[in-house]
């Protein structure tokens, strides 16, 4: 006959299940509050000892439940976390299946010429360039890149990515009429959101990772010179958002947004690293002023920030728009 489940157990269960559905991680309070039948002691000191003796005992069974010590005032108390460490985790393709993939992707590249899967394939391909698809129908290519002046750019610098040349290009940032000549290592294309895509690039002359807007691109020219970026992208390189531009020195903010547009502050982040707690987002940048076109573009979703800096920095920037404005009419 099988071992019934006893009463520790069960409720131990149910914390483990508890926690693993709360990707953010729970309070004290909240998991009494979910877990009512089995926390229900009127002193809340020893269903919290309780509580404690579960997690090591889930901890001791091979469970990595952990503490999150959050320092910020207005939270009540610490987070109890099931944490996933997905860094062991990873696909392994079998040369066979790459053989397949490389043979798809050659096929719709050559139909659709297309960024996307493009940079999709570069990390499919990443640990075995061997089979990395490197031809295609090339006429046929140039014939659909004839509809746009971006898409010739576009295909010169997959092209260039692919073959590690280097390149000269000619970029505006603000007026295509006054522009720079900029000698690069093309790496990676990397895409924001749905519309705005970047080159990840080696300034050869400032020995530093750049990061270029494609549409920006007006000429591109071969070097006949030897690729010099033989290194690896960062975390820090990927971070193409404007909150990590180097303006001032490093500083954490705390916004406490509104509930129901939360999600459209969360999809500002992507992909600039945050913490999230309920409708509180915790995050470091180095230009706050990047926050300030989205405020303007959404002016209900922030309702309050912990910085007298950037309250006043916001006011002198909408006062500046409204001087500007008024000077036009």
């Amino acid at each position: 006959m099988p071992k019934e489940i006893n009463s520790t157990e069960e409720r131990q269960l149910t914390l483990l299940l508890t926690l693993y559905n709360a990707r953010a991680g729970l309070k004290f309070q909240e998991i009494r509050d979910k877990m009512v039948h089995f926390y229900n002691n009127e002193i809340k000191e020893s269903d919290q000892k309780k509580l404690h003796r579960d997690i090591e005992d889930l901890r001791e069974n091979g469970f990595p439940i952990k503490f999150q010590k959050l320092s910020y005032p207005s939270l009540e108390s610490d987070v109890y976390k099931f944490e996933r460490d997905n860094t062991h985790k990873k696909i392994n393709f079998e040369e066979i299946e790459l053989n397949k993939l490389s043979a798809l992707i050659l096929r719709n590249f050559s139909d659709t010429p297309s960024i996307s899967l493009f940079s999709a394939a570069q990390k499919i391909f990443s640990r075995n360039l061997d089979l990395f698809p490197v031809t295609y129908s090339k006429p046929k290519i140039e014939k659909e890149l004839e509809k746009s002046k971006l898409e010739k750019i576009t295909s010169k610098v997959l092209i260039s990515i692919r073959d590690k040349t280097p390149i000269k290009i000619d970029y505006f940032k603000s007026n295509n009429q006054e522009f720079s000549t900029k000698k690069i290592d093309p790496i990676q294309i990397i895409k924001r959101n749905t519309e705005d895509f970047y080159l990840i690039a080696f300034d050869r002359e400032k020995r530093k990772i750049r990061r270029y807007l494609l549409p920006k691109i007006l000429k591109i020219t071969e070097l006949a010179e030897e690729f010099l970026f033989l290194g690896k992208l960062n975390p820090e390189d990927l971070n193409y958002h404007s909150l990590n531009f180097n303006v001032h020195t490093e500083e954490s903010l705390e916004i406490e947004a509104d509930g129901n547009t939360a999600w459209k502050l969360e999809r500002f982040f992507y992909p600039h690293p945050f913490e999230k707690n309920e409708n509180n987002f915790y995050f470091k940048t180095t230009n706050r002023s990047a926050l300030f076109s989205f405020m303007i573009k959404e002016p209900k979703v922030l309702l309050k920030i912990n910085s007298e800096i950037f309250i006043n920095e916001f006011a002198q920037y909408k006062n500046k728009i409204l001087k500007s404005y008024e000077e036009k009419k």
